[in-house]
């Protein structure tokens, strides 16, 4: 059954209506109606030019099946496109009803499945049932195309169904039977050409044997008294759709309000918790590294040159007993810094300090420990990975100090964890000494510059940048205030607009609710 003949438009005129079959092709435009037909008749009637141009007319092709069976199909008017006129639509479906002799034997619906079946053509397929009766889906076959691009993803008409089907289309499905069949327009393969078509004339049987051999009759007549009922559906419909595109532009104004207000907050928080973090940075002590070194002397800990309070004097004194203290000089300088912490201008000033105290060449004595392992050990984040997005001006130290750095756990219980970052941390010592040639740090490599005045600057210094970091702080603070009386304003107006607008279309809707029944009752 899968081949066809072509045959003149005038030998179908003495055959009985039992020797023809007359399929309708109707579906939205760009679904590939035209291209569908021309695949069931195996030639080229009906024109494929790609156009977002809407067909004002029918066209029809006719081709004799090797049984004898005339085979008729029809393509009407753009149906599914509702921006046509109700009159013009209603027109040619009468006119391609009394071409077929006012007897349908099969509608063919043709969707693709390069798009998803749309709320649009939803709506359309209701519209088209209130022409035709809701009989019409007892002769309805739904023929889906762009079976190349199924093939091309190994994927059959039953998975893409299985997982890409809208509930509207479900029920379509349902209620006609599960009535479908693939087809590639595509194909020049003539063995799957013949095995799409045999499967679309096996439904075509079911059609006509659950129908008991009775063609699709409409009465013409109540096609007239449908256009003004048609044309209110139609109304009704644009402003349903209006109004669902209203109500999903009120929900993203407002999704995107909270969203920014959200940001806004967050900002906030974060620019309130660097504050206070740069605040206490300046005011706390360096914390004690206390380490046991079996038999390695380490060098003594510094006094607070972090801390930027307290008298300058007794800062510069206690630098001094310290470098006494270690009178045979220090082999390696800990500055310990925290990952909870980002590097601050604070301690970047305090690093600038020691280089003005002891010199530059304190940097080949220097290692960077990082504390607070267990919580980048929680995030399941290297110390790598934090360097790699830390300030430039920590990724610039540690490029300085020739990438010397070690992440210290000061909370694990666990010994082995504990013993492995302390061997780390001798490695880097014995890479320092190593690399000085095993002479230590001691006052005679100091530079020849008075240690009050060198720290009274650097510290006076910082202590202007606290004030810029506070008075910034509170500029940012009014700045998202305002933005977030701005954010709450134009939210307000959103939302005042939508409700305008929600209840205008509801009254419009209403109002062509009324004057449709209305039509009805006189209609009946």
């Amino acid at each position: 059954m899968g081949e066809v003949i072509k045959i003149d438009d005038d030998l179908d005129q003495n055959l009985p209506h039992s020797a023809v079959r007359t399929l309708v092709l109707i579906g939205k435009t760009g679904n590939g109606k035209s291209s569908t037909g021309n695949s069931i008749l195996r030639r080229k009637v009906f024109k494929t030019k790609a156009s977002s141009c809407v067909t004002s007319c029918y066209e029809q092709g006719k081709a004799k099946l090797p049984n004898g069976v005339l085979l008729k199909v029809m393509d009407t008017p753009g149906l599914f496109d509702l921006q046509l006129e109700p009159g013009s639509i209603l027109k040619e479906i009468s006119q391609c009803m009394e071409l077929a002799k006012n007897e349908v034997h099969a509608f063919i619906l043709v969707l693709t499945i390069r798009s998803r079946f749309s709320r649009e053509e939803a709506a359309s397929f209701e519209i088209l049932k209130s022409i035709f009766g809701v009989k019409m889906i007892n002769y309805l076959i739904i023929v889906f195309t762009g079976g190349d691009e199924l093939e091309e993803n190994n994927e059959s008409l039953e998975d893409y169904l299985g997982h890409n089907c809208p509930e509207p289309l479900q029920d379509l499905l349902h209620s006609c039977g599960n009535r479908m069949v693939l087809f590639d327009n595509k194909t020049k393969d003539e063995t799957k050409q013949a095995v799409q078509l045999k499967k679309l004339f096996s439904l075509l049987d079911t059609v006509i044997i659950f129908n008991e051999g009775q063609p699709y009759k409409r009465d013409l007549l109540a096609l007239a008294g449908l256009q003004v009922e048609l044309k209110s559906t139609m109304q009704r419909e644009r402003l349903e759709k209006e109004l669902a595109e209203e109500q999903a532009a009120r929900s993203y104004a407002e999704k995107n309000a909270q969203m920014l207000l959200a940001e806004l907050k967050k900002e906030r928080k974060i620019a309130e918790k660097r504050a206070q973090v740069a605040q206490e940075n300046a005011l706390k002590q360096i914390r004690q590294l206390q380490l046991e070194m079996s038999r390695r002397k380490m060098s003594e800990r510094q006094p607070g040159l972090f801390n930027f309070i307290g008298d300058f004097i007794d800062m510069g004194k206690e630098t001094t007993e310290c470098l006494q203290l270690a009178k045979d000089g220090f082999h390696a300088v800990l500055v310990v810094l925290s990952v909870k912490n980002r590097f601050s201008r604070e301690e970047k000033a305090a690093i600038q300090c020691l280089e003005q105290f002891f010199g530059k060449q304190i940097y080949d004595y220097m290692i960077l420990v990082f504390t607070g392992g267990d919580q980048l050990e929680e995030d399941e984040v290297t110390l790598e990975d934090y360097l790699d997005d830390s300030p430039w001006q920590l990724q610039e130290l540690l490029d300085i100090c020739g990438g010397r750095a070690v992440l210290f756990n000061n909370k694990t219980k666990n010994e082995f964890k504990n013993a492995d970052q302390v061997n780390e941390l001798f490695r880097l010592v014995d890479s320092v000494v190593e690399m000085n040639g095993g002479t230590p740090y001691t006052s005679s490599l100091l530079p020849d510059v008075e240690v009050e005045e060198k720290l009274n600057s650097q510290i006076e210094l910082l202590r202007k940048q606290l004030e810029d970091e506070r008075v910034a702080r509170q500029i940012g603070e009014k700045k998202y205030m305002e933005q977030l009386s701005a954010e709450e304003d134009k939210r307000k107006r959103v939302e005042k607009n939508a409700i305008e607008s929600k209840l205008k279309s509801e009254e419009e809707i209403e109002e062509l609710r009324e004057k449709l029944d209305q039509i009805r009752y006189i209609i009946l």
